[in-house]
């Protein structure tokens, strides 16, 4: 009998009365991606009242150098969740012992392979980028006081890399309101031990307290699920799934976007600081990290629904998966005009009461850039989860000459005209270079790949 109290005796999930909308994976994800948000904003709002303008700088500096592990990550976690639903849809639906048997083993290999990559990359990332960081941050204001707490966040951003392929394959399971309930927790554990170091006068070391926090939590889910990962090891071995020919034709071209897509983000605070300084870099690093929350909280109504796509494409429920994307896509572009809109209404009413802390954005005008480009770019995230569901990249090449093109751009014209110039840069970019090409390779893609549909 089931135990899942959403379930009816036969297991089947009751979705229906105030029970059902709780705890549906939509609401818990957008839930998940509003605590993550708001926490982000709550240690933004506290850095620019407890840090100098120079050490926010480097507190966003801090911040975007630990995304850096997307250069160990490589697209493996959604190929993973999108391997995952697809054998596991396969377990499910087996006619045969036989057959289920020969998907169970694959899922299990899918798994081992995980552990496996992000434990070698877990030790590259703490070996290359911890000197890497301390060589780039030479020479800036108070870099007495950086060793210590880069050092001691590129060891933690490190063991959060191992485990991350524990996440992926429970998402990719269909475990997802156990996924996103640990984030939720997870962002609130960060954002408190952040939000305190930073009131009591840790300065540079509050991200570094903030990750440290959240490992009880990360500990805590996993032992809760230790008989679940325990599988991928017990399992037979029967058949395997080859990494080199299977999965390897979809992660080279999603790394290459993941990484282009860091270049296009992320990367531009780092720069900021070297072109403008760290008074600059911080302002950077507000405005950037509210654009990003917009941004994370609209999609999260997409990818949570990225291993529901997959086994539509698995089973050709065509007319469905349309449905799906069109539905969850378009409250999406909704949510993120709505974040935008009142992001900027918080910053003008600062700057009106005169707070100080206004300043510490950009101003509204190139603050309002970077938001309308976080909504445009909004527009083409259902239609990248849709064709990665068929574990396919076509996006490679877009992401590629977008994230070069954003990046040069953004120092092209901030040499011209300023820290103004990044904002046109980003918009322009995205207004006249991804969203259209973006549409197009959609479209084209659609057409195709389900050309043979009954």
């Amino acid at each position: 009998m089931s135990t899942d109290p959403l379930s009816n005796g036969a297991g089947n999930r009751v979705p229906a009365g105030l029970k059902g909308l709780l705890f549906s994976e939509s609401l818990l994800g957008i839930f998940s991606k509003v605590v993550t948000y708001a926490g982000g904003f709550i240690s933004a709002f506290l850095a620019g009242l407890f840090l100098t303008s120079d050490e926010q700088g480097l507190f966003f500096s801090f911040l975007s150098f630990a995304m850096l592990y997307v250069f160990v990550e490589l697209g493996l976690n959604t190929v993973i969740v999108q391997f995952t639903s697809h054998e596991k849809a396969l377990v499910d639906s087996a006619g045969s012992e036989t057959e289920r048997s020969r998907a169970a083993s694959r899922l299990a290999s899918v798994g081992r392979f995980a552990f496996l990559w992000f434990g070698i990359g877990a030790v590259l990332f703490a070996c290359l980028t911890a000197p890497f960081g301390l060589f780039f941050f030479r020479g800036e204001l108070s870099a007495a006081a950086i060793p210590g707490p880069w050092l001691c966040l590129a060891l933690l951003v490190a063991l959060d890399i191992g485990l991350f392929p524990f996440w992926s394959l429970l998402e990719g399971s269909g475990e997802i309101r156990a996924v996103y309930a640990y984030r939720c927790v997870r962002a609130i554990a960060m954002v408190a031990g952040t939000s305190i170091s930073l009131a009591v006068g840790a300065q540079l070391w509050s991200l570094t307290v903030g990750f440290a926090v959240t490992l009880p939590v990360s500990a805590y889910v996993l032992i809760r699920f230790r008989k679940f990962f325990r599988r991928y090891w017990a399992a037979a071995k029967a058949e395997q799934v080859s990494w080199s020919r299977e999965m390897l034709p979809l992660q080279w071209r999603l790394a290459l976007s993941w990484l282009a897509g860091y270049l296009a983000t992320w990367a531009i605070t780092p720069v900021t600081l070297k072109m403008f300084g760290p008074e600059a870099a911080g302002q950077i690093g507000m405005t950037w990290a509210v654009a990003t929350g917009v941004g994370a909280i609209a999609s999260s109504v997409v990818q949570v629904k990225a291993p529901q796509f997959g086994t539509l494409v698995a089973t050709r429920r065509y007319a469905a998966l349309d449905r799906l994307a069109l539905r969850q896509g378009l409250l999406s572009i909704g949510l993120a005009s709505v974040g935008a809109i009142a992001a900027l209404g918080f910053v003008h009413s600062l700057a009106v009461l005169g707070r100080p802390l206004a300043a510490r954005f950009l101003p509204l005008g190139p603050m309002a850039l970077i938001l309308a480009a976080a909504v445009l770019m909004q527009i083409t995230v259902p239609m990248s989860v849709y064709l990665r569901a068929h574990k396919r990249e076509p996006y490679l090449w877009l992401s590629l000459v977008y994230a070069g093109c954003a990046l040069f751009a953004a120092v092209i014209l901030g040499h011209l005209i300023g820290i103004a110039g990044i904002p046109v840069a980003y918009f322009s970019t995205a207004a006249l270079l991804a969203l259209p090409w973006g549409t197009v390779i959609f479209l084209r893609c659609r057409r195709e790949w389900h050309r043979d549909s009954t």
